[in-house]
């Protein structure tokens, strides 16, 4: 991460791939706003590519990934545009 101060953010919503080769970074990411205090949901999602949901006939649970994003924007909507989506820890879907 470049940023030396992420503390302040807007909470957020960090979905991985179990087969892309940004995950680690992208959950380095969601660890390092976590510690900076931003309330952070990280779900990884094991045995997809990167922009699987691109690809819904060939990976059935992408909907799953499109309904998480689509949860997480209503829950930023309803909020005023903050996501307030509870520190969770990686679960795996």
């Amino acid at each position: 991460m470049r940023a030396a101060d992420l503390s302040g953010l807007r909470a957020a919503l960090v979905l991985t791939a179990g087969c892309d080769p940004l995950r680690d970074q992208g959950e380095a990411y969601a660890f390092s706003l976590r510690e900076a205090g931003v309330p952070v949901r990280l779900r990884r999602y094991d045995g997809h590519v990167h922009s699987s949901t691109y690809l819904s006939r060939l990976f059935p649970s992408a909907c799953r990934c499109l309904d998480d994003i689509a949860a997480g924007l209503r829950a930023a909507h309803a909020a005023g545009g903050v996501n307030t989506v509870a520190k969770q820890p990686v679960d795996s879907a």
